[in-house]
Protein backbone atom coordinates (compact mmCIF):
# COMPACT_ATOMS: atom_id res chain seq x y z
CA UNK A 1 0.00 0.00 0.00
CA UNK A 2 3.02 3.08 1.10
CA UNK A 3 4.67 1.52 -2.20
CA UNK A 4 1.34 2.36 -4.02
CA UNK A 5 0.98 5.83 -2.28
CA UNK A 6 4.34 6.45 -3.07
CA UNK A 7 4.09 6.13 -6.75
CA UNK A 8 0.94 7.87 -6.94
CA UNK A 9 1.88 10.97 -5.24
CA UNK A 10 5.26 11.33 -7.74
CA UNK A 11 3.15 10.34 -10.55
CA UNK A 12 0.24 12.75 -9.82
CA UNK A 13 2.89 15.77 -9.53
CA UNK A 14 4.24 14.51 -13.05
CA UNK A 15 1.41 14.73 -14.49
CA UNK A 16 0.19 17.96 -13.19
CA UNK A 17 4.01 19.02 -14.13
CA UNK A 18 3.67 17.63 -17.75
CA UNK A 19 0.14 18.49 -18.41
CA UNK A 20 -0.69 22.22 -17.10
CA UNK A 21 2.67 23.47 -16.01
CA UNK A 22 6.15 23.44 -16.47
CA UNK A 23 8.83 21.97 -14.01
CA UNK A 24 9.37 26.11 -12.17
CA UNK A 25 5.28 26.82 -12.47
CA UNK A 26 5.37 23.80 -10.25
CA UNK A 27 8.34 25.00 -8.21
CA UNK A 28 6.93 28.12 -8.27
CA UNK A 29 3.61 27.20 -7.15
CA UNK A 30 5.24 25.27 -4.12
CA UNK A 31 6.81 28.20 -2.92
CA UNK A 32 3.86 29.60 -2.45
CA UNK A 33 2.35 26.93 0.03
CA UNK A 34 3.02 27.16 3.99
CA UNK A 35 5.99 25.27 4.74
CA UNK A 36 3.67 22.69 6.79
CA UNK A 37 2.13 21.50 3.51
CA UNK A 38 5.70 21.69 1.50
CA UNK A 39 7.46 19.80 3.57
CA UNK A 40 5.40 16.56 3.46
CA UNK A 41 4.24 16.35 0.04
CA UNK A 42 8.16 16.82 -0.81
CA UNK A 43 9.03 13.39 1.70
CA UNK A 44 6.09 11.74 -0.01
CA UNK A 45 7.35 12.48 -3.83
CA UNK A 46 11.17 11.65 -1.89
CA UNK A 47 8.94 7.94 -1.75
CA UNK A 48 8.72 8.28 2.38
CA UNK A 49 6.00 6.67 3.63
CA UNK A 50 3.82 8.25 6.06
CA UNK A 51 4.84 6.76 9.23
CA UNK A 52 8.22 8.29 7.86
CA UNK A 53 6.89 11.41 7.18
CA UNK A 54 4.95 11.48 10.46
CA UNK A 55 7.98 10.37 12.55
CA UNK A 56 10.11 13.20 10.45
CA UNK A 57 7.94 16.12 11.29
CA UNK A 58 6.69 14.78 14.19
CA UNK A 59 3.39 14.89 13.29
CA UNK A 60 0.51 11.98 14.02
CA UNK A 61 0.50 9.85 10.57
CA UNK A 62 -2.95 10.71 10.03
CA UNK A 63 -2.27 14.40 9.50
CA UNK A 64 0.50 14.00 7.43
CA UNK A 65 -1.95 11.94 4.98
CA UNK A 66 -4.18 15.40 5.50
CA UNK A 67 -1.37 17.74 4.88
CA UNK A 68 -0.14 15.39 1.58
CA UNK A 69 -4.10 15.70 0.47
CA UNK A 70 -3.70 19.51 1.39
CA UNK A 71 -0.95 20.58 -0.72
CA UNK A 72 -2.18 18.26 -3.82
CA UNK A 73 -5.19 20.07 -3.82
CA UNK A 74 -3.65 23.24 -3.37
CA UNK A 75 -1.07 22.94 -5.76
CA UNK A 76 -3.35 21.63 -8.15
CA UNK A 77 -5.53 24.94 -7.54
CA UNK A 78 -2.28 27.46 -7.63
CA UNK A 79 -1.47 25.99 -10.76
CA UNK A 80 -4.70 26.43 -12.52
CA UNK A 81 -4.55 30.37 -11.30
CA UNK A 82 -1.77 30.71 -13.20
Amino acid sequence: YEDAAANSTREFVERLSSQLATETDVQRCMSQLPAELVEPLQLRCDGYSYRDISEALEIAEGTAKTRVRSARAALAEALAKR
